[in-house]
């Protein structure tokens, strides 16, 4: 192969590589343990155990089967809590052991005016979709 066709395939490889985005958790190449990334949230519908339903039901409004958990205050929106899951993923203290699928972040932010400590837990393997959110007040 000519030198200058052998370069063109490699720059083509590395094009390719390069642009790939990483998954939510990437094996690590070396020791094969997982990485989670802090890609931003998502929170999709859900239903009564995960999701936005989940969090309305358990942690906005109150009106979950199983009860109230901690309530995020009245009036607080789906779009505020995207951005401040996204905020807690990204700049949060990870709570969780890193190897794990599923990944714990806490951080102090003001949610409807009010401020608290926020967990945010995320399915690293689907792309930090969202789990839960609620405010942390008792343990």
């Amino acid at each position: 192969m000519s030198k200058s066709k052998s370069n063109s395939v490699a720059e083509s490889a590395n094009a390719t590589f390069s642009s790939a985005k990483p998954s939510a958790s990437a094996p690590c190449p070396l020791s094969g343990q997982r990485i989670p990334h802090r890609q931003p949230p998502r929170i999709e519908d859900g239903n009564e155990k995960e999701g936005w339903q989940h969090i309305d039901e358990r942690h906005l409004s109150g009106t979950a089967a199983k009860g109230p958990g901690d309530l995020f205050p009245p009036g607080t929106t789906r779009k505020e809590l995207e951005k401040v899951a996204s905020k807690i993923v990204q700049k949060g203290t990870r709570i969780s052991d890193p190897s794990r699928r599923i990944q714990s972040f806490e951080r102090v932010v003001k949610v409807g005016g009010r401020r608290d400590r926020v967990r945010v837990v995320v399915d690293s393997d689907d792309g930090n979709r969202v789990v839960t959110m609620h405010p942390v007040r008792s343990e």
